[in-house]
C-alpha cells in the first residue's frame, strides 16, 4: 500500500498507526492531528508531532515527559480534571486546577495542608479524598457545610459543635454519642435535646439543668438564649410543662432576661 494510501486510512483510523511496525513522520502527524492521545504509542516524538497530538486533546499532555508550566497551566485551564493526566504539578497548576474545583485534590499526592484548606473551601466534599486530614482541614470543611460530617471519622466535640451551631440537622449524622457528649452539646444548642436517644439517660432535670445555667451566666449566650426562647415559652421536658418566662424570671440574669424578652416580643 503506497503512503498516500495509508494516509488516507489513518485520518480515517488514527488507531491503525499502531499496527503499522515502522510508521513515517507523515503518518505520525496525521494519527495524531486526528486522536492526540495516540501519543503514548509514539517513540521519542518530535516536538511537531507533540503539538500537533495536544492541539488535538490536551489529556496528550500525559503522555508528554516534561511538559512545562505554561502547558501544564493551559490543560487545567482547560479543565481542572486534566490535572489528573499531569505527572509532577507545579503548586501553580494544582491552585489554578483548586480555584476550579476542590475536587482536584484528588489528583495531589501528599497534598500540603494548605492546599487541603484550598480544597475544602472551594468544595467541602473534598474532604472524601484527602487522607489522614488533620483537625484544622476537617473543621474547615465543617465552616462551608455542617455535610462534611458524613467524611470524618470520629469527629471531635469541637467539630460536631461546629456542625450544630450551623445546623442541628448534623444531629442526624452523629452516631455511638455517650452520655457526656450529649450534655455537651446541649450546652451548644437547645434543639439537640429533641434528637437525642433515650439511651443515653439523659433526664429532663439534666436539661432543665443545663438551661438554668445557661439563663444564669452573667455574660449570657445570646445565640443560644435565642433559640431556645424562639421554640416557645410553654416546653414539654417529660411529663413535666416549663415555663420559660417563669424560669427566666427565676433564675435568668439581666442580660438573659433582656435576650428571651426581646425574642417574645419579636
Amino acid at each position: 500500500m503506497k503512503e498516500e494510501q495509508i494516509l488516507e486510512a489513518l485520518a480515517r483510523n488514527p488507531q491503525g498507526i499502531r499496527n503499522i511496525p515502522n510508521p513515517s513522520h507523515a503518518m505520525k502527524l496525521v494519527a495524531l492531528s486526528h486522536k492526540g492521545t495516540l501519543l503514548e504509542y509514539i517513540k521519542d516524538p518530535s516536538q511537531d508531532l507533540i503539538d500537533a497530538a495536544l492541539a488535538n486533546d490536551i489529556k496528550a499532555i500525559a503522555f508528554v515527559a516534561a511538559p512545562s508550566q505554561d502547558l501544564q497551566l493551559q490543560a487545567v485551564r482547560a479543565s481542572w480534571d486534566n490535572l489528573r493526566y499531569i505527572k509532577n504539578p507545579t503548586d501553580l497548576v494544582i491552585k489554578e486546577a483548586l480555584g476550579q474545583s476542590g475536587w482536584a485534590i484528588q489528583y495531589v499526592e501528599a497534598p500540603s495542608e494548605d492546599l487541603q484548606i484550598m480544597a475544602v473551601k472551594a468544595s467541602y466534599e473534598s474532604l472524601q479524598y484527602i487522607k489522614n486530614a488533620s483537625d484544622k482541614v476537617k473543621l474547615e470543611a465543617l465552616e462551608k457545610s455542617y455535610l462534611a460530617l458524613r467524611y470524618i471519622e470520629n469527629p471531635s466535640l469541637a467539630m460536631k459543635s461546629l456542625a450544630i451551631k450551623q445546623n442541628i440537622q448534623a444531629m442526624r449524622l452523629l452516631s455511638g454519642l455517650s452520655r457526656e457528649d450529649g450534655l455537651a452539646l446541649l450546652r451548644v444548642s437547645s434543639r439537640v435535646e429533641a434528637y437525642l436517644p433515650t439511651s443515653l439517660g439523659i433526664s429532663p432535670d439534666d436539661i432543665l439543668a443545663i438551661w438554668k445555667e445557661k439563663l444564669e451566666a452573667l455574660e449570657p449566650d445570646r445565640e443560644y438564649l435565642r433559640e431556645l426562647a424562639s421554640d416557645g415559652r410553654k416546653r414539654k421536658l417529660g411529663d413535666q410543662v416549663v415555663d420559660l418566662a417563669i424560669l427566666a424570671y427565676q433564675y435568668g440574669s439581666l442580660g438573659a432576661k433582656q435576650v428571651c424578652m426581646d425574642t417574645w416580643l419579636d
